[in-house]
């Protein structure tokens, strides 16, 4: 049950987003570059809670694809944050607590990546089994009609000498 795609993909959307809370901690220089990331991230966790946990799942390749481009503008900055960290302040304090936390910065932006990597896959899975169920846009939004009879009428025969048959009532 916890290996549930649904499940899996809630934890990962959190996780990331908790990750993205956790920059406040970084310098005062950069928190209004990682304010607005924050805020794109946390909308991207929400678009994507709300395309995993709905019940019809036509729109859910495009909550992923949005989660995967906000996450990617959160990964590079990341890695922006930690070159930052590692011109501007790694050599202010301690060598043994600046590689830290370096490494801690490093093990975000690695499992920021991992976790981006697991979505990418369900995203491809999920193009793929739309695209082989004829779900695609082309298909997907074209409207039918509110009902359909599958039962072909009965041929038409036109009267004929031989199967008309006239009765004379007296």
């Amino acid at each position: 049950m916890l290996l549930n795609k649904t499940y899996r993909h809630v934890a990962i959307g959190l996780i990331v987003m908790g990750l993205a809370l956790v920059t406040f901690a970084y310098p005062y220089q950069l928190q209004g570059f990682l304010n607005v990331i924050q805020g794109l991230q946390g909308t991207a966790t929400v678009a994507l809670l709300f395309g995993i946990l709905k019940k019809d799942p036509i729109h859910k390749d495009k909550f992923l694809l949005f989660w995967l481009v906000s996450t990617a503008v959160f990964f590079f900055s990341l890695f922006f944050c930690s070159f930052n960290y590692i011109s501007n302040d790694f050599y202010a304090y301690y060598f043994f607590s600046s590689l830290m936390t370096l490494l801690a910065q490093w093990i975000a932006t690695a499992a920021v990546g991992c976790f981006m990597y697991l979505m990418y896959q369900e995203y491809v899975e999920l193009t793929e089994n739309n695209r082989v169920a004829g779900l695609s846009l082309s298909t997907a939004n074209v409207i039918s009609p509110t009902f359909e009879t599958k039962e072909t009428p009965p041929p038409y025969i036109a009267p004929t000498s031989e199967n008309l048959t006239v009765s004379i009532q007296s």
